[in-house]
């Protein structure tokens, strides 16, 4: 999916359409796709500065909740197990120009031409150490995965990343292990929290579907939600978000003790961690087991942790620029020191949360 969306919905004024929109959504339509002709691709200098290109209402047109959006036929997707469809993927860019998806991948040529590293499991290892254990998962998780699971060839990391960061696995067609590729579909862009304004339905072997929720005004951006935490957005679609209601992990401490509904016990939370969202107004939710005191104390540990991480990533920044290092490595190295800035404000913002709540429950004895 494309790498995005850092704002909430509001209507952003013109949008400039893409030059290619025409000739992509001509395509579509010539293989039995439905676009419906309120909408238009391109980009604003509202949202991230005209940087990323998404989906929009056109200027003077509205969307009524639930119309329909697009319908994406089967046949011009790539639908299939997650090695069969990195396996597809793989064979539709080596046919180029005779790939029966080629305006498909022109479209997302310059996500990896001039290639660029976008996920952090392909990052230079300098970029990745400033990541190490302040996110949840395994940075190597998805080839870790693949190589475990597939049979992966010397030159299909780039198909790997598309299916990672582009595909989608639904309800319907995760059940049964399918992973489904759609154009058009993942041009719309991501917004955390509620903020999402297009439903999708992904039927076993059938059309997928686009509607509107609720009725969207013209000059507004389409949205989808890719995830629910910041670690999945990084991991998975290599952005960091901060508008909206996004979620945060922290650690639990070995031996750490919860309130529980009949006195202290160790923690249970999933994974041994945390878990809390926090919203751009600062607001906190904390998950069910989420205590206030050992939140606050392994926050705490954490962000000493975040804080010498974004020193080690502007030191490693300015060594680049010395270095004369490519424009990838640098962004990199950006990326990163982006999530460690919004993960250090989520957790001074889970501190105070928890700090407050410890000194009511103090007033209150």
């Amino acid at each position: 999916m494309m790498l995005a969306a850092l704002h909430s919905v509001v209507a952003l004024g013109t949008v400039d359409e893409w030059v290619g929109s025409d000739a992509f959504t001509g395509w579509l339509r010539e293989g039995g796709a439905y676009i419906n002709d309120k909408l238009v691709m391109g980009t604003s200098s509202a949202f991230l500065n005209g940087q990323v290109r998404g989906v929009w209402v056109r200027e003077g047109k509205t969307l009524e909740a639930s119309e329909l959006l697009a319908v994406i036929p089967l046949d011009l997707t790539i639908a299939s197990s997650f090695c069969g469809a990195v396996a597809e993927i793989d064979d539709e860019l080596r046919k180029g120009d005779a790939s029966r998806l080629a305006p498909y991948l022109a479209e997302l040529r310059s996500f990896f031409d001039p290639p660029t590293a976008v996920l952090p499991n392909y990052w230079d290892e300098e970029a990745r150490a400033l990541l190490r254990d302040v996110i949840p998962s395994d940075i190597n998780q998805h080839e870790a995965s693949y190589s475990y699971w597939c049979k992966p060839t010397a030159d299909d990391r780039r198909a790997l990343m598309l299916a990672v960061s582009r595909m989608t696995t639904l309800a319907e067609s995760w059940r049964r292990g399918q992973y489904m590729m759609v154009p058009f579909y993942d041009a719309i862009n991501h917004c955390s929290g509620r903020c999402d304004n297009v439903g999708v339905a992904h039927p076993l072997n059938s059309s997928t579907v686009l509607r509107a929720r609720h009725a969207v005004e013209g000059g507004t951006q389409l949205f989808l939600r890719y995830a629910e935490t910041a670690a999945d957005l990084l991991l998975n679609h290599g952005f960091v978000s901060t508008i909206g209601k996004v979620g945060w992990h922290v650690p639990s401490s070995p031996g750490a003790m919860c309130r529980t509904s009949t006195g202290w016990a160790p923690c249970t939370s999933p994974q041994g961690e945390h878990r809390f969202d926090v919203d751009e107004k600062g607001v906190v939710d904390c998950t069910a087991g989420c205590d206030a005191s050992t939140l606050s104390h392994d926050a705490t540990a954490l962000l000493a942790t975040v804080r010498e991480r974004l020193s080690a990533a502007e030191a490693l920044q300015l060594r680049l620029v010395g270095r004369g290092q490519p424009p990838a490595r640098l962004a990199e190295v950006h990326m990163a020191h982006a999530y460690l800035e919004a993960m250090h404000s989520a957790l001074e913002r889970a501190i105070d949360w928890a700090n407050s709540v410890a000194t009511a429950r103090t007033e209150l004895r």
